[in-house]
């Protein structure tokens, strides 16, 4: 049995809203960046692809809560929400060094080469309400209205057919 397209494609790029800017591996060493667009420096962000330094041991209560309780010191994800933190903008190309590095581009592209449909179409082939452009926000999770915007003041030409994974 197979993963359908649509989610593994746009449902599943929720996940990626979840990544936080910057993390504290341990005492040690201060927050970094999983990605930084320098690529083969160990030690300045989180990227891997070569030996990790003596101190970047990982303090896995930084992480998770022991007590399955909210403790101090962990550095929980960030709520699922229509925004990506900067350091998904700088991913290591591929070995062809072909395509963005960009992953919110990414994900544009790739749903737009499956033929994904868009949000709306969605909305219309389930039989709910097709929410209106102005209604689809772009941004943080916050509750503060200024800290989302309308998908189409950022891309006008998102206007009617919303990516399906936004």
């Amino acid at each position: 049995m197979q993963m359908p397209v649509e989610f593994a494609v746009a449902a599943y790029r929720f996940g990626h809203s979840q990544v936080r800017g910057l993390y504290r591996i341990n005492s040690e060493v201060d927050r970094l960046p999983v990605f930084s667009g320098s690529f083969g420096t160990p030690g300045i962000d989180l990227v891997g692809f070569s030996a990790a330094p003596s101190n970047f041991g990982i303090d896995w209560s930084r992480f998770f809560s022991r007590s399955g309780r909210s403790e101090t010191g962990v550095q929980s994800s960030y709520k699922i929400d229509a925004s990506i933190t900067n350091s998904l903008s700088l991913l290591p190309l591929p070995v062809t060094s072909a395509g963005p590095a960009n992953l919110a581009k990414r994900n544009l592209l790739r749903s737009s080469q499956l033929g994904l449909p868009t949000g709306q179409d969605v909305a219309r082939a389930l039989g709910v309400r097709v929410l209106r452009d102005d209604e689809i926000l772009i941004g943080k999770a916050t509750g503060v209205a200024t800290e989302a915007t309308p998908i189409t003041k950022l891309a006008p030409s998102l206007a009617g057919k919303t990516p399906l994974w936004a």
